[in-house]
């Protein structure tokens, strides 16, 4: 049998070192073992005292990199995961602890442990929703295709050391792809006030042209992982297109969704994320 186990706490000081002073907090998470075709090979919800455990049979265990990812919701096993979702509430990942080992320049809710043989332990996430250790603290965020134009809105209530924003689509709400850069309104980074923001971006051509860009530049790639989110980039192309060319109907989406989602991006390249939204058909 090969596990992997750790906590969630509730990191006050946002250093990344779970210490006797700092408490586990489940916050209604899920953590999930992702194999290394990408796709969730087990699934926990965190305990009350923020600890998590999974564990496989060895004969289901495969050769190759496994990661350990955060969602808001259960994966069931088999389902494609490339990334974590922000935890709830106002809550945000102030980095991680591998082995007693802080790294608070991974806010992103993923870690790689690498292969998995025997347990692996101490494999710890830290939260926060302290404005004070988090670096951007976010409020409403907001999407909707009208007029074949995808728009976006958002604000924070709080930025610190931030650089910019990436504005982020999936057609899965689990694997995104970059669709443009919003630069923050904070002065030099730092803002204790709330700022608003807004994205526009063509839905009939420039989401597809994205999706393309992204596939054509996977299409020598072979690993499974890779190639399940160039077809997935394609899948959000083709799915915005329709939007956009029945921008008259509301049912302009009658197969499938749109999401969207936030990347916070600090001045050394860190970058943390906001909740994902689904987006409104109008």
């Amino acid at each position: 049998m090969n596990s992997v186990a750790g906590t969630i706490w509730n990191d006050a000081n946002g250093n990344a070192s779970l210490d006797g002073a700092e408490a586990g907090i489940d916050n209604d998470l899920w953590v999930n073992l992702v194999a290394p075709d990408g796709t969730v090979a087990g699934s926990a919800k965190v305990a009350a005292d923020g600890t998590y455990s999974i564990a496989i049979v060895q004969e289901n265990t495969a050769a190759g990199n496994y990661s350990v990812i955060v969602t808001n919701g259960e994966r069931p096993v088999g389902a494609p995961l490339a990334s974590a979702t922000a935890p709830n509430g106002d809550y945000g990942y102030t980095g991680t602890s591998v082995g007693g080992v802080a790294n608070t320049g991974n806010r992103s809710g993923v870690i790689e442990i690498g292969a998995l043989s025997g347990a692996v332990t101490a494999v710890d996430f830290g939260i926060s929703n302290d404005p004070a250790v988090l670096p951007v603290k976010f409020g409403f965020v907001a999407a909707e295709i009208f007029n074949n134009q995808l728009k976006v809105k958002w604000n924070t209530t709080s930025e610190l050391n931030n650089s910019y924003f990436e504005v982020e689509a999936s057609v899965d709400g689990t694997n995104f792809i970059s669709i443009g850069k919003v630069d923050s309104k904070a002065t030099n980074g730092i803002s204790a006030e709330a700022l608003e923001y807004e994205f526009t971006k063509d839905a009939s051509a420039g989401v597809v042209a994205a999706g393309i860009a992204l596939l054509v530049a996977g299409a020598g790639l072979f690993k499974a992982r890779r190639a399940r989110y160039a077809m997935m980039a394609m899948a959000l192309g083709m799915v915005v297109l329709a939007a956009g060319c029945n921008k008259n109907r509301r049912d302009a989406l009658p197969d499938g969704k749109v999401y969207v989602r936030i990347a916070q991006v600090d001045k050394d390249g860190t970058k943390s994320y906001s909740k994902v939204v689904t987006v409104v058909k109008r």
